[in-house]
């Protein structure tokens, strides 16, 4: 009974082209949501930077003068 299940749904062409549509669209959601994520969070981490980091760095003391 398990095998005939198995031919007629999942084995079926037309099974075999709705999962395919649906992995392409899960895959191209997955990849949008991950790039908008990658795109918001260096934003967010921009508001909490340490005290340090405003610190101005006088560049001249490290760059060797001839």
């Amino acid at each position: 009974m398990l095998g005939q299940v198995i031919d007629e749904y999942i084995l079926d062409e037309r099974f075999d082209d709705l999962f395919t549509v649906l992995a392409q669209m899960l895959a191209f959601l997955v990849y949008t949501l991950s790039g908008l994520v990658l795109l918001v969070l260096p934003f967010l981490c921009l508001r909490s930077l340490p005290a340090a980091a405003f610190h101005v760095v006088h560049w001249v003391s490290f760059v060797p003068h001839l």
